[in-house]
Parts: structure tokens; sequence; C-alpha cells
């Protein structure tokens, strides 16, 4: 099996024991602990602020539909002044841009987070691979330990940096939404989850699919990739046995399956958005039908239906995402996991700080029908070593 076949297919995998990995990662945080709390710190500044705006701007459209209905009895033009209006804009947009700041501030450290952890790990195993004895080279193809350094590491970061967050202001997101959303109507809130079931269903079952068809693509790949090596490396002797049709053939045939499998997998990981969306429309006409309804009957007001309306989207798209975010975290604990095995292997003995000297010592080296170039060395031809240290 080819270097890169062997680890492609190691994409999707999941730890074989994520708690172990989990409290073993976060106890080599070391110094980097601080810059992770300012970051979760962060995240839930910035989940307080987007799921509390909305809230807020309820009771802004509230005092201007009120302000609007005051004016239009009393056959006055409308204007927004500082006291019924104006203020409450301006606390909206403070708000938004605070959340807006908290969350590039949370964006940059994550990032030096992971890059710095990255570049701690790297130096790691860079030790470590000096201390490994060669029967660990002889047990592991090159692939394998390039692994390690770039794909794992690489995936690992990545992951902190888009996945962690996402999945951590989603968490925040969701649950302050819904907490809201039932204060403002169970009703309401009731119908709006009763279409997240089903969209959350139909992203269960592709990411499964979408999963098994990536896992074969990514073997596909590295089969690929294999032969292109292959046809490379061993161009000369291709051309020597007259090979050349039989190798493209076969890169030809490794090349459609590669098609296939990327076809699959494409077509899944593009239809699940659509289809939630699909779903989530006719979530919200229903909602809109019924909160129409109450609207008109006066159970609830303008402002609390827009904000119901905000909190709803919000809340939609991070529900059915949490399946993949999920999946993220499974394989870059794999990663990491892998990466510890390698640090975890057992390494050479350390030369002893007084090595035993060899004493003297006697011996001949006889050279025998050897040729160098045209010259013929005579059996005769004898060198002998009077000493060794």
């Amino acid at each position: 099996m080819d270097d890169l076949e062997l680890y492609e297919e190691n994409e999707f995998e999941t730890a074989k024991d994520a708690g172990k990995t989990m409290k073993r990662f976060i106890g080599s945080l070391g110094k980097q602990r601080l810059r992770l709390f300012i970051v979760l710190l962060s995240v839930a500044v910035y989940s307080v602020l987007n799921i509390l705006a909305p809230l807020y701007s309820a009771t802004a459209v509230a005092v201007i539909w009120s302000r609007i209905k005051e004016m239009r009895a009393l056959g006055q033009p409308f204007s927004i002044t500082w006291e019924y209006g104006g203020h409450q804009i301006v606390i909206l947009l403070i708000a938004y841009l605070s959340a807006a700041v908290f969350y590039t501030l949370q964006s940059f450290l994550i990032a030096s987070f992971a890059e710095k952890l990255n570049y701690q790990l790297r130096g790691e195993i860079a030790q470590k691979l000096h201390r490994l004895p060669l029967s660990y080279f002889d047990r592991h193809q090159t692939g394998e330990v390039m692994s390690r350094v770039t794909n794992d590491l690489d995936k690992v970061s990545e992951v902190l940096q888009t996945g962690l967050i996402r999945m951590l202001t989603s968490v925040g997101t969701v649950v302050g939404s819904v907490v809201i959303m039932l204060r403002f109507s169970v009703l309401l809130t009731v119908v709006f989850f009763g279409f997240v079931l089903i969209s959350v269903l139909i992203t269960s079952i592709v990411s499964k699919r979408t999963l098994r068809y990536a896992a074969e693509r990514q073997k596909a790949v590295g089969k690929m990739n294999g032969m292109v090596e292959e046809a490379y490396s061993g161009r000369m002797i291709i051309k020597a046995f007259n090979y050349e049709n039989t190798s493209s053939e076969k890169m030809h045939a490794t090349a459609e399956n590669l098609a296939r499998a990327a076809e699959k997998t494409d077509f899944m990981m593009n239809a699940v958005m659509p289809a939630t969306r699909l779903v989530n429309r006719f979530g919200m006409v229903s909602i809109a039908i019924l909160g129409g309804g109450m609207l008109m009957k006066g159970s609830l007001t303008p402002g609390t239906f827009q904000a119901f309306f905000q909190y709803m989207n919000m809340s939609s798209e991070p529900i059915t995402e949490l399946s993949y975010m999920t999946n993220s975290l499974q394989s870059a604990l794999a990663s990491m996991e892998r990466v510890y095995e390698l640090l975890d292997e057992p390494e050479m003995e350390a030369e002893p700080e007084a090595p035993k000297r060899i004493g003297h010592a006697l011996g001949a080296v006889e050279f025998s029908h050897v040729r160098f170039g045209q010259l013929l060395v005579n059996r005769h031809f004898v060198s002998f070593i009077h000493s060794f240290l």
C-alpha cells in the first residue's frame, strides 16, 4: 500500500480513546492555557451580545411603533428623536459593533493559539525522530511519519481555528435563542423545532453517507498519487520494458474510480444544505402564518415578532451543522492521538557517560579478485590493520 493511500484513508477516523486524548491535550497546553481562556471568554461575550441584541431590538421596534401610532393619532408626521428610537438604535449599533470586535478578537487569538501549538508539537516530533531507533523506521513508511508532522497537525490546527469556534458559538447561540423564543411564544417555538428535527434527521442520514463516500474518495486519491509517483520514479523501467500502454491504462482506470468517488461525495455535500434550507423555509412560512394570526389578535407585538424571526434565523443553521462539526472534532482528536502515539514510541538507549574503550586490536583485511576499473588486484595483495581505537 502506498504511503499516501495508507494515510489518506485515516481522514475520517475517530479517536480510540477521545477522553484520554483530550485530557492529555489540555494538560500539554502549558502557557497556552491563558490564551485559550481568553478565547473562551471572548466566545462567551460574543454569544451574549449576539443573543441580547435581537432581544433589545424588540424593545426598540416597540418604542418606534408606539410613537408612530401616537403621531398618527395626533395627525403629526413621525420622526425619530433621541428619546423615541434614537438612543435605542445607537445602543443596538454599539451591541452589534462590540459583537464584531469580540468575534475578530477570538478569531485572531485562536489562530495564534493553534499555530503556536503546532510549532510546539512539530519541535517535539523533530527531537523525537532523532531519538528513535532504526527499527522504528524499518516498521513505518516514510509517508506515515510525514503525515504526523504535516497532515495530522494541520488538521488539528484547522479544526481549532474553525470547527471549535463555530461549535462553541453555535451551542451558545442555540441555547440562548431557544430560551428567549420560549419566552416569546411556546407554540411558535414548538413548530420551529418540529421543522428543525426534520432538518437534523436529513443531515444525520446524509452525513453518514457523505463520510463513507469521502473515505472512498480519499482512498482513490491516495491510489492515484501512488500511481503518479510510481510512473514518475519508474519511468526508465517502464520505457525499457515497453510498459507505457499498460501503465497508462491502470492510471486511467484509477482516475475513473477517483472521479466516481468524488462525484458521489460532492453530490452528497452539495445536496444537504439546499434540502435543509428548503425545510427551514417551510418552517418560516408556517411560523409567519401562525405568528401573523397571533399578531392580528394582539398576542404578539411587531417587535417581538421580528425578534422571534431573528432568533429563528440565528439558530436554524447552527443546529443542522452540529453533526458536521462533531465529525470534524472527532477526526481532529484521531489526528492528535496519532501524534501522541509517535511521541510515546520507545527511544534508543542513551549512550553511557563512560563508554567502554576497545583495547589494542590486530587483524588483517584481504582483497582477492577485486577490480578497480581495469586493475585486477592480486589475491596476495594484503592490507594489514595494526590497530583500532
